[in-house]
């Protein structure tokens, strides 16, 4: 089991450090600019993880890092429309 979380947290790491792909937008009709960054970053702040720290191998090397799905479905739960921007 431990290995397996090992692993899991390396593949998250591995995905972060190359840098998305793949960036989104959010849009929702009538909403004002100052409001739709307070909502991306009150989502923002529900959707992030924390991976790593515990111990043996990388102990103290707890971070956090963006679960962009839950990021997602937090808009979507206020309303957006989540849009796929292609870089």
């Amino acid at each position: 089991m431990r290995s397996a979380t090992i692993a899991l947290v390396m593949v998250a790491l591995a995905a972060a450090a190359c840098g998305p792909a793949v960036r989104y937008e959010y849009n929702k009709p009538g909403v004002t600019a100052e409001q739709r960054q307070r909502d991306e970053s009150e989502c923002t702040q529900q959707a992030m993880v924390t991976v790593g720290g515990g111990y043996g191998y990388g102990s103290g090397s707890a971070h956090q890092i963006l679960d962009q799905g839950r990021q997602n479905r937090c808009m979507t739960s206020r309303g957006y429309e989540v849009q796929e921007v292609k870089n």
